[in-house]
């Protein structure tokens, strides 16, 4: 799916439903991230213990969210 066609589809479409994202910390991962915030009911995504990164990106999707609770990180390095 397009993000031309995640925009057309009406909000209550998204608005109940929970995304697990992986590797939302940077590239495509964050952008998707950044576009679903708003969108979706519960935003759940992990990536490396790296506090300045994660919680700049938890600041942000929460602000793009409008309600704390629908964005939840877990850390997850496997390196």
């Amino acid at each position: 799916m397009t993000n031309d066609e995640l925009d057309d589809r009406p909000a209550s479409a998204l608005a109940d439903a929970t995304v697990l994202l992986t590797g939302a910390t940077d590239g495509i991962g964050r952008a998707s991230a950044v576009l679903l915030a708003p969108q979706v009911g519960t935003l759940l995504f992990h990536g490396p213990q790296d506090p300045a990164m994660v919680d700049a990106l938890i600041s942000e999707l929460r602000g793009l969210a409008g309600r704390a609770g629908r964005v939840q990180y877990f850390q997850a390095d496997y390196g």
